[in-house]
């Protein structure tokens, strides 16, 4: 680390809104960087100086030099890097702005780097950024179609979604379900199964994850009629179902794997129904909604 430099620029690091162990990282590596550029507690007239603001998922950077124009800022986002690599990739950001402006911090970057045998040049900061987020989750569900004769079923569901940027996310997933209706000759069972494939709009951080989507749900439901008697015939007809379908989605835990929450309203624009005789004693159209409770895991 080299010496000070006689009557050079000072820099003062003012973090607010960030978690203790995030501060305490950024002094030490924007300290690792600059040496005793860097100053604690109260400051000189004559610093820099390097504004760190923390809110819920992004970082507001302000480095501001002697001269009252001589300002430059910079927002960076949590979720666009993971989660240890969060305070380097802030400070070095920090820096990278501070020598943009500061000759003294720019000419002790350029000494380290001679120190270190590497060829000066301008400063250049890696902000690597987190490769695109696979979850995979399953859960247990129950499935109820709206109405009088609506069917009411328990299953599971697989999903696979992926993260788009900041933002969005793509989802698929396979789901089954049974379940039974009781009729006047006897009971009428049914098998549902589907595939799903929504866009959704999520936020949040890796603890605590929201998300709203829109897509829809198409699949395959098998109707049997059980009698309760030998002198009733039952019958047995699949038909195709699904629809349009709206989906909110909470996941919480530290890490992965994480718990889950998801709540699905659909129209079934295709659906059947089960008859006993000429009544409709169940019926898969019109109305659904669905609760699920699942785990799931970041790949």
């Amino acid at each position: 680390m080299a010496a000070g430099d006689s009557g050079a620029a000072r820099v003062v690091l003012a973090v607010t809104g960030c978690p203790a162990h995030v501060e305490a990282e950024l002094h030490r590596i924007v300290g690792m960087e600059i040496g005793d550029l860097l100053i604690e507690g109260s400051a000189p007239a004559q610093t820099d100086r390097l504004a760190v603001s923390c809110t819920e998922d992004s970082v507001h950077l302000l480095a501001e030099s002697r001269c009252p124009a001589c300002r430059v800022d910079r927002t960076l986002h949590l979720n666009d890097f993971p989660p240890d690599a969060v305070p380097r990739a802030l400070a070095l950001a920090g820096v990278e702005l501070l020598a943009s402006l500061s000759p003294a911090v720019r000419h002790r970057l350029e000494a380290r780097g001679a120190d270190q045998n590497v060829p000066l040049g301008p400063p250049v900061v890696a902000l690597s950024t987190r490769p695109p987020t696979w979850r995979a989750d399953a859960a247990l569900v129950w499935l109820n179609f709206l109405g009088d004769s609506g069917l009411s079923l328990w299953g599971g569901r697989a999903r696979i979604a992926r993260e788009i940027g900041r933002r969005l996310s793509l989802g698929l997933d396979m789901e089954a379900a049974s379940g039974s209706r009781a009729a006047a000759l006897g009971q009428v069972r049914g098998v549902l199964g589907s595939a799903g494939a929504f866009v959704g709009v999520h936020a949040g951080q890796r603890d605590v994850f929201t998300e709203i989507a829109l897509g829809g749900r198409m699949g395959v439901a098998y109707l049997a009629g059980e009698p309760g008697t030998s002198n009733v015939a039952g019958n047995r007809v699949s038909r195709a179902w699904g629809g349009p379908a709206l989906s909110l989605r909470l996941w919480a835990g530290h890490g992965s794997p994480a718990f889950g929450f998801c709540a699905e309203s659909g129209l079934a624009l295709l659906g059947g129904d089960g008859l006993a005789g000429d009544v409709t004693a169940v019926s898969v159209r019109n109305f659904w909604v669905s609760l699920a409770l699942g785990v799931g895991l970041r790949l």
